[in-house]
């Protein structure tokens, strides 16, 4: 039982990065065309920022509780757990940024969370590679 539930934690944690990787082109892509467009924030781009932050969230959680239970059951912490655990913390607190600048002008806003997305983005794809398995 305890294997079962570790394979179906790793494939929850593996499989839900994809929801992870489309909320974050989607929201990449709304700040992108916010700024070139210079309208004003609406509701939508608020939303899609929100479930990308939350779907963030909650993939760091299963990452967490992963880490955690493959540590203590046995598995130890191997180096390339630790370092994909803390680039994947620094993509977090990445993603929280944008309320540090919502009072912003609208452009500035969607500039700015353009580019910490591109840095979520970054911290990513390094995270993942420190995996032995990688992509």
């Amino acid at each position: 039982m305890k294997g079962f539930n570790m394979v179906f934690l790793f494939h929850l944690h593996s499989g839900f990065r994809w929801l992870v990787v489309l909320a974050t082109v989607a929201a990449l892509v709304d700040m992108l065309l916010l700024w070139q467009s210079k309208k004003e924030f609406c509701k939508r781009d608020s939303t899609i920022l929100l479930v990308f932050t939350i779907l963030i969230d909650i993939q760091a959680s299963l990452g967490i509780i992963m880490l955690l239970w493959m540590g203590f059951m046995g598995m130890g912490f191997p180096m390339f757990h630790i370092e994909h655990g803390v680039t994947l913390a620094i993509a977090v607190v990445l993603a929280h940024m944008p309320k540090l600048w919502e009072t912003s002008a609208a452009s500035v806003r969607a500039k700015k969370t353009g580019i910490m997305i591109l840095g979520v983005i970054l911290f990513i794809a390094v995270g993942v590679a420190r995996l032995p398995q990688g992509w």
